[in-house]
Parts: C-alpha cells; sequence; structure tokens
C-alpha cells in the first residue's frame, strides 16, 4: 500500500527525531510505529498507556 501524508509540528520533529537517532529511513519509521499502534490495540493498551498520546498533547 502506498501512503502518502503531510506531518507539521510537533509530529514532524518525531518522525525526524525518531529517524535521526535510529538510523531508519522515514519509511521504516512510521512502519514501525504503525505496528507498536497495532500491537497497543491488539493487546487493548489505550494510546495514553503507551505514552505516545500523552507525550504528543503535552508538547502541543
Amino acid at each position: 500500500m502506498r501512503v502518502n501524508a503531510r506531518f507539521e509540528g510537533v509530529a514532524e520533529q518525531q518522525v525526524t527525531y525518531l529517524a535521526t537517532t535510529t538510523g531508519l529511513k522515514v519509511s521504516d519509521v512510521l512502519r514501525d510505529s504503525v505496528d507498536f499502534y497495532s500491537l497497543a490495540a491488539k493487546y487493548q493498551l489505550q494510546p495514553a498507556q503507551t505514552g505516545a498520546k500523552a507525550d504528543a498533547k503535552a508538547k502541543r
């Protein structure tokens, strides 16, 4: 599946940070992020429990 998305602000900073610190390409960071979110949903963890949404909201 091909996806085209625009990331701005905090989301852009987060993706850039992850790509830079891990050495992964942006596509790989996004792919891993979807995998992480999918596992959280599978095990019925709320985004706040994973820290992802809570951190993003705190930075806005």
